[in-house]
């Protein structure tokens, strides 16, 4: 079974590739254009061409810290929830290989 999966796995990203590959000269010849147009204050601008294939990678990474920033509040909040429970309850417990479940162990001495 899992390698019919390896197969079947293999199969799609070939077709995507070569949809991705029959499609790669439109992408080059492609551009954007940004403006921005204030009515009332008569301004405006406007950006030179730019490929789409520079585009989408950009608006990719731009995605990615404003994710990376909405989510900065969550993770400080629960560092300081640990922090407030290993107070609480003691040492933390370790994480060994031998030891998954991260229950606490007894100290080797």
């Amino acid at each position: 079974m899992k390698g019919l999966k390896v197969i079947l796995f293999c199969l799609v990203m070939i077709v995507l590739l070569i949809a991705v590959w029959q499609n790669i000269p439109p992408l080059l010849e492609e551009s954007i254009t940004f403006r921005f147009h204030i009515d009332y204050l008569d301004f405006s601008r406007q950006s030179k061409p730019i490929p789409v294939i520079f585009v989408v990678p950009l608006f990719f990474l731009v995605g990615m810290v404003f994710m990376y920033v909405v989510n900065l509040g969550t993770l400080f909040r629960l560092r300081r929830k640990v922090k407030r429970l290993e107070r609480e309850h003691g040492q933390p417990s370790r994480l060994e290989p031998g030891n998954p479940s991260g229950t606490a162990l007894p100290e080797s001495g």
